[in-house]
């Protein structure tokens, strides 16, 4: 299963240690949105009417890696070094992933990326205990406090969804804890600034200078005969369009839409500067192929004959790097500041003890669920 470097970062900034419990100041611009909500404490900011479902019980996480085995029938989908992850836990954190991802995966592809945040979350947190991080009590109850306020339903709705994932406050604590500390470990390792060179800001801007382009526009106005007002008769039809066209060569198109629409037979108008996708794609063709200051008619559409101008051109605008150069510097440090990430988490799992459940089987065992 192949994914693109922005789709994989998307899934991995879902992961506290990279956006810590309020957001990593880095990503504000341009911002990525997590597609699987992974970071316990970010299922609480949002209401949820549905349960987590039920699954089996696992056995004590105090087992070691040698005698511990993996399967859904002993409750454990993998294990990583001394720690494992219960089917319990995944199933909960499968469920809200299946809810709240911004974009579909397929079951299997969303396991392959949920259960590889929940590992690199274990491993960094071994790292952050092993540098002795401490939280203190009132760091964890002032975010727990702003988490309710920001919940619709504040402290009433926030013990609701707690209740309804079968949690508490003080499982609530534990993890919040936990979160932080995982904050501060990427501050400790990657707080240094990064300041990317004015060769890379300048490659990087040229890579992506279609985003930065502002499309043409063009001044339209437009004037339109509804067929049905007579009664779809050709003869009609074509005589009200030659009419106008003659009005047209000799008054200002303008002063003929006006005309039109006071008498209850044309539609239309001044629409302004508009881009080519602001107009339905027969109009559009026809108003964005004109020249400057000219106009061209009768063309039909189903129900509809029109008549368009062109009263002005603004060509289209690339922005120049200096007022970009912000959102080009802040995309390169994401990106750095993810690459050394990666590849500190790569580090530690060549000296880990890592095993999971194949997606094969996890995808059955929830097959077997709706049987």
């Amino acid at each position: 299963m192949k994914f693109s470097p922005t789709t994989h970062l998307r899934f991995f900034a879902s992961l506290p240690f990279f956006l810590g419990l309020v957001g990593c100041t880095a990503m504000q611009n341009p911002p990525f949105t997590p597609a699987v909500e992974v970071s316990p404490e970010i299922s609480y900011l949002w209401p949820t009417d549905e349960k987590v479902p039920e699954s089996k019980e696992a056995p004590s996480p105090e087992a070691t890696k040698e005698k511990t085995p993996i399967g859904v029938n002993n409750g454990i989908i993998a294990v990583v070094n001394e720690k494992v992850i219960t089917l319990k836990e995944f199933d909960a954190e499968f469920f809200r992933a299946l809810q709240n991802q911004s974009f579909r995966l397929k079951e299997d592809e969303l396991y392959y990326e949920l259960i590889g945040n929940m590992i690199d979350q274990i491993l960094l947190l071994d790292l952050a205990y092993s540098k002795e991080i401490e939280i203190s009590p009132e760091e964890v109850e002032g975010e727990i406090e702003s988490m309710a306020k920001r919940h619709p339903q504040g402290w009433d709705g926030l013990r609701r969804d707690l209740e309804k994932q079968k949690s508490s406050i003080e499982m609530m604590k534990e993890r919040v804890k936990e979160s932080l500390m995982l904050k501060t470990l990427r501050r400790e390792l990657f707080g240094g600034l990064i300041r990317p060179s004015p060769k890379d800001v300048q490659k990087s801007y040229q890579e992506r200078i279609n985003e930065f382009e502002s499309p043409e526009k063009r001044d339209i106005s437009l004037l339109t005969i509804f067929e049905s007002d007579y009664k779809n008769d050709k003869k009609l039809i074509k005589r009200a369009s030659d009419k106008i066209k003659t009005q047209l060569s000799e008054n200002d198109f303008s002063k003929v839409l006006n005309q039109m629409s006071g008498d209850g037979k044309g539609d239309g108008g001044h629409k302004g500067y508009i881009t080519s996708s602001d107009l339905a794609e027969p109009i559009s063709k026809v108003a964005f192929q004109l020249e400057n200051k000219t106009w061209s008619g009768p063309h039909t559409m189903p129900g509809v004959t029109f008549f368009v101008k062109c009263n002005n051109i603004q060509e289209k605008v690339i922005k120049p790097l200096d007022e970009v150069q912000d959102n080009v510097k802040n995309t390169l440090i994401n990106k750095i500041q993810f690459q050394k990430i990666t590849k500190a988490i790569a580090e530690i799992k060549a000296s880990s003890y890592i095993r999971k459940l194949s997606h094969i089987d996890y995808i059955n065992y929830r097959k077997s669920l709706t049987q």
